[in-house]
């Protein structure tokens, strides 16, 4: 006996912890009207927030090309076939160009007012589809700015990395000019987050009070609690009024004495 009731209350834990998908999905439809507007209100929102609040950004790139036999760094020398692809190469070179005193002759140069660790953080470096030939872009609110350093650069490195790597000899491949359009941000980008934020949220938020319902509404809602058979429904006369209930074999209506 026990064990029977063992196994009933097992079955019921198991009941109750059951999530019915079907029904946190007719209760998602049920507020559709919740979800689109808290998904606009979220795209609306982020794109407001870009617009007003994003500085946008401007990118403009210069690419070098050094040829080279050897390589002589000081006391260092390394054959340029030991080398894989340009990988050591932009690696020797980023150093270089990120070096402060690299740095203060191309703020100097530029006759802009900056520290050089504020340009060193608008520049990426990288390899061109790993050539010997590496590019350098610089990110500026200003696209005149981000054109006038980028192309400082372009002076500048190939005489620094000639007095430093022997050998080296750095022509510009491309010279910077000012972009007439934003890198970021993307308005699209952050306005379709925004939205999908806010139907996450919806969404969220509905199926919380849905599974925090505890409410007996039909017959399945008991039946997930409990094993036992419905026997009879109660109708609610809570209402003075015509009121009208929905029972096992149709709808009917109460009307007041009156």
């Amino acid at each position: 006996m026990s064990d029977t009731t063992g196994r009933a209350a097992v079955t019921s834990r198991r009941n109750v912890e059951t999530i019915d998908l079907m029904r946190l999905f007719f209760a998602c439809l049920k507020r559709w009207w919740a979800i689109l507007l808290a998904t606009i209100v979220g795209g609306a929102c982020a794109f407001g927030y870009t617009y007003q609040f994003v500085t946008p950004l401007y990118e403009s790139t210069v690419m070098i090309y050094v040829n080279n036999q050897d390589l002589s760094i000081g006391n260092i020398s390394i054959s340029a076939s030991d080398l894989t692809a340009s990988a050591s190469l932009v690696d020797v070179y980023e150093v270089i160009l990120m070096t402060k005193d690299t740095l203060d002759v191309v703020i100097e140069e530029a006759g802009l007012d900056y520290y050089y660790t504020e340009v060193e953080a608008m520049l990426t470096t990288s390899a061109v589809n790993d050539t010997q030939v590496f590019q350098v872009t610089v990110t500026n609110p200003s696209p005149t700015e981000a054109q006038l350093i980028a192309s400082t650069i372009g002076d500048v490195l190939p005489d620094v990395i000639a007095s430093i790597v022997e050998s080296a000899d750095a022509r510009i491949v491309e010279h910077a000019i000012v972009p007439t359009t934003k890198s970021s941000p993307s308005y699209s980008r952050n306005t379709m987050m925004g939205a999908m934020l806010g139907f996450v949220i919806a969404v969220g938020i509905i199926v919380l009070l849905e599974m925090m319902d505890t409410t007996i509404r039909r017959e399945s809602d008991f039946s997930t609690i409990t094993n036992l058979p419905v026997l009879a429904y109660i109708p609610d006369f809570s209402d003075a009024s015509e009121k009208k209930s929905y029972g096992k074999y149709g709808s009917y209506y109460y009307k007041s004495a009156s």
